[in-house]
């Protein structure tokens, strides 16, 4: 095929123009016999082209495989070796770069060096400096021969018997023995200039030194090199090392998409696959060699890691590439939902994650409520000094009236807004009539949070009980004891989610983190490493809202994560409604102003009741049954 091959002009003589059309404009990596997925992009590779200023002389000298990374951007291996079997082709073609080859090896002659005084230097017509060779003849030097001198002989020739025998022969041995102590003494003092906390710039090492040299064990040098791994695999992410303004704008649905159609899906999970087992083999040699000579401190074993950073790069990024190729298609036969989830899979990951509006959730009157809602911040039935917190504080307390509850059976499925509802019925003894009676019954503020568990302070949540909220299966109050339980650390990062992670974006984040967990997997594709933690901690904060228990210290049984997926693929839970009280208790209850002050009772758990504004024409039926006269300052009422 490369003998069929015809050229205008020779490629060496070729401008910018007519390099970018034969290399990005034809069939010339097919005639080079290339891979299709080892073609380099051809507007990618044009503009680097026009940038470089690259002509056809110089794509045929100047180019090799570091120069083709580093100056023009193809960081690939595949389309770099592509360039390479182009490049060897048009050199074949090309006479004039054959006798440049031929004629590389022959120096000019410097004219400029100072010559003898046996060579002269004239100028002919033409301005060129030739050089005359002149002969000179010379007469060789008069060598005197001396007879040897015979010992003992000369005046001070006794003397010589000391100097004899102070003399010794220095022998190779010697000489490295104090070769090895200079260099130990030098590796002493870069020890304690590092530890007396001096920066120590570490030279390139020219030699190798044995690992029997070495004063850190084999075990010390594996975890260095493992903290160094973990940390270039945890700072990598797309484009990372890419030269500002030269980034790749991943998308990984269009790319999936478009490798679909063109029928290249296959044939890239092959080359990714081969990538990531090339990649893994060269990191294993890496880490070997390092191992074999690993130094004697710490710093020079982490200087020799830096190595390693590259391979980790290209190892990350085929890595995640194969995961987004590997995706299986969805069959027009199947249910919408399994498009929904393959769309999920493709989150794009490139940092420009931007937030969705989410769908505005009806919430039914009050009125087409079954029960009247009483919420007071606090679980039902609770204990006696939780009751003792709602009485006025101006007054002794009194006797409770009898007062039956009767909390009405939660419907986990089917309750609309996560609340459990209850009703209270007086008994035979509840208030009585008469406004003179003398029986006290607590003041307690009917409908002045309703259902608003959110506006609860963090002391109210430490004071609620896992038994009584997961008996009555209270999803509000569930989440934000869970929350309560976090470490500050874990809350920040959920407050962080909130903020950088749009409402459409987490719901479809927790629904394929639902999915994961069903079938016991362990990633996410199209996740980082680092987000794959926070996106889990989400999600059974959200498991425990729904199944109504504290699963950030359980665990979630197969069958409920079954069922639950089966769920959301319905379309039931609202996941909205979720988002919703979590992004508002994380403004409310544990906003930063709340947690500088946890124990101070929040704006909504307390009334202020003055009698002074009231005018004294006003009947005194208007005032609670049965109190005792207050005093006339206000009085401060908390709820919790």
């Amino acid at each position: 095929m490369t003998s069929q091959l015809t050229f205008a002009k020779d490629p060496w003589s070729w401008n910018i123009e007519d390099l970018v059309a034969a290399v990005c404009h034809s069939s010339l990596f097919q005639a080079a016999g290339c891979r299709l997925e080892d073609l380099p992009n051809a507007q990618s590779l044009e503009a680097q082209l026009r940038d470089q200023e690259v002509t056809g002389a110089t794509f045929l000298t100047a180019l090799d495989s570091r120069t083709l990374r580093s100056e023009l951007g193809i960081q690939n291996l595949g389309q770099r070796t592509a360039l390479l079997a182009v490049i060897e082709l048009l050199r074949q073609h090309s006479t004039a770069h054959k006798q440049h080859a031929a004629t590389i090896g022959v120096q000019a002659l410097d004219i400029n060096q100072s010559g003898s005084s046996a060579n002269t230097t004239y100028a002919n017509t033409d301005g060129r400096k030739r050089l005359k060779t002149t002969h000179i003849a010379t007469v060789p030097l008069h060598v005197v021969q001396e007879p040897p001198l015979v010992d003992g002989t000369g005046q001070w020739d006794h003397l010589l018997r000391w100097e004899q025998e102070q003399q010794h022969v220095i022998s190779v041995d010697d000489i490295a023995a104090d070769a090895e102590s200079e260099s130990e003494d030098e590796e002493e003092d870069m020890e304690e200039r590092s530890g007396s906390g001096e920066p120590e710039k570490m030279p390139v090492d020219t030699a190798v030194e044995a690992q029997s040299r070495s004063r850190l064990s084999q075990d010390q040098v594996v975890n260095i090199i493992n903290e160094r791994l973990d940390y270039y695999t945890n700072a990598w992410k797309p484009n990372h090392g890419v030269i500002k303004g030269d980034e790749i704008n991943y998308q990984p649905e269009t790319m999936w998409q478009e490798a679909e159609a063109n029928g290249h899906r296959q044939a890239l999970i092959k080359k990714y696959e081969t990538d990531v087992l090339y990649y893994k083999h060269r990191l294993d040699q890496l880490c070997e060699e390092i191992i074999k000579s690993p130094g004697n401190t710490v710093d020079r074993v982490r200087y020799q890691c830096r190595n390693l950073e590259v391979t980790v790069n290209s190892l990350e990024l085929s890595e995640w590439l194969l995961s987004i190729y590997r995706l299986d298609p969805v069959d027009d036969s199947d249910d919408s939902g399994d498009e929904e989830i393959r769309h999920n899979n493709l989150i794009n990951i490139s940092g420009e994650n931007t937030s969705a509006r989410g769908a505005v959730r009806t919430i039914p009157p009050r009125s087409q409520q079954r029960f009247d809602v009483i919420d007071l911040g606090s679980p039902p039935e609770s204990s006696q000094g939780d009751m003792e917190d709602l009485l006025v504080e101006s007054s002794p307390p009194p006797e409770l009236p009898a007062v039956h509850r009767h909390p009405s059976p939660p419907d986990v499925d089917h309750t609309p807004d996560l609340a459990v509802a209850e009703t209270i019925e007086p008994g035979a003894h509840a208030h009585p009539q008469n406004p003179q009676t003398t029986s006290t019954a607590t003041k307690r503020s009917r409908g002045h949070l309703g259902d608003e568990p959110q506006h609860a302070s963090i002391a109210s949540a430490r004071r609620w009980t896992w038994s009584d909220l997961t008996s009555t299966r209270d999803r509000k109050r569930i989440v934000t004891k869970a929350l309560y339980e976090m470490n500050f650390n874990e809350r920040e990062t959920i407050r962080t989610r909130l903020g950088t992670v749009g409402k459409a974006e987490m719901i479809r984040e927790i629904v394929a983190c639902v999915r994961m967990l069903a079938q016991n997997g362990n990633k996410m594709p199209g996740i980082l490493p680092r987000d794959l933690p926070k996106i889990v901690t989400l999600t059974r904060l959200f498991l425990s809202c729904w199944l109504g228990n504290n699963y950030l210290r359980i665990e979630p049984t197969e069958l409920h994560l079954q069922d639950l997926g089966q769920r959301l693929q319905d379309g039931s839970p609202d996941l909205g409604t979720f988002w919703d009280y979590l992004n508002t208790v994380m403004t409310t209850t544990f906003s930063p102003t709340a947690l500088q002050n946890p124990e101070r009772p929040s704006q909504a758990e307390i009334i202020e009741i003055s009698d002074d504004d009231e005018p004294s024409s006003r009947p005194s039926a208007r005032q609670p049954t049965g109190r005792p006269q207050m005093s006339q300052h206000p009085t401060t009422i908390i709820l919790d």
